[in-house]
């Protein structure tokens, strides 16, 4: 600490307080900002990856020559038209 700073905490004591309060609150303000983006870009790749398993399950849940039977006839109430 400067000479000058020195003599302004002397003279200025609740007004340096203040000061290192709020560049303490910037500090969390950009650490908080920082989190946010990491988690927001964490969700994005949960959904992919969610995304991704939901295509696997319905490929495996429609697959072999039953299930494309199944959905090439039309449904019961279409049929009875």
């Amino acid at each position: 600490m400067d000479v000058e700073a020195a003599g302004m905490v002397a003279t200025y004591p609740r007004l340096c307080r203040l000061m290192e309060a709020e560049r303490r609150v910037r500090q969390h303000r950009e650490l908080a900002s920082t989190k946010d983006i990491m988690i927001e870009h964490q969700l994005e790749r949960l959904e992919f990856c969610v995304g991704n398993l939901l295509i696997k399950v319905i490929k495996r849940t429609f697959k072999g020559p039953a299930s494309t039977h199944r959905l090439s006839q039309p449904a019961k109430w279409q049929r009875s038209k």
